[in-house]
């Protein structure tokens, strides 16, 4: 038994934390919409220091989840309003992708196909490093 104020000599056993098995690709697919912006948001033009990477279609579904069709890279205020005013997001799609093809993306959503993770990976694995490349050159 301790003894009040006197420390704890057994060492704490270190915390395990366990990432979700998505997280990387995640993490791939964000640098990646990201990058393609040219550091700039889609919805208003500004370069703010922090860019979020939005997808059209939610995370859930696996289908186009890591398509980088279904994301769009905008600024913190741009993100808010498309979360709050469905007219926003609407107009916003319309101006980027247009409505025919986030329908499509709807239908490919529900169909429920899972991709194979290694191959998303390396995909964008390949495709974030021609944008580094692509950035070093320019």
């Amino acid at each position: 038994m301790m003894k009040m104020g006197q420390k704890k000599t057994t060492p704490r056993k270190p915390i395990k934390k366990h990432l979700p098995k998505d997280y990387l690709l995640d993490g791939l697919w964000s640098k990646v919409v990201r990058g393609l912006a040219d550091n700039k948001c889609k919805v208003c033009g500004e370069s703010p220091k922090l860019l979020h990477a939005h997808h059209w279609v939610g995370r859930r579904y696996h289908a186009t989840r890591w398509l980088l069709e279904n994301g769009i890279s905008v600024c913190h205020n741009c993100h808010q309003d498309i979360h709050d005013f469905p007219q926003f997001k609407q107009d916003v799609i319309k101006k980027t992708i247009g409505t025919e093809r986030i329908e499509q993306l709807e239908l490919l959503a529900r169909r429920g196909d899972k991709p194979d993770r290694e191959s998303v990976k390396a995909s964008l694995s390949e495709k974030l490093k021609l944008l580094e490349e692509w950035k070093i050159e320019s």
